[in-house]
């Protein structure tokens, strides 16, 4: 793994831990995450491929 993607995961745990929402695979800074609420989720992955 490269330094960048180490740091990009690091950032994701981070975010996580004071967000409370849950970053999926190759979350970049400023990109969508999922709610932990079942009906917040639900919408995350209906936009998916908007």
């Amino acid at each position: 793994r490269s330094v960048d993607e180490a740091l990009r995961v690091i950032r994701a745990i981070q975010f996580t831990k004071k967000h409370g929402d849950v970053c999926p695979a190759n979350w970049q800074e400023g990109g969508s995450t999922i709610k932990p609420d079942h009906k917040q989720k639900k919408s995350f992955f209906e936009n998916l491929n908007d």
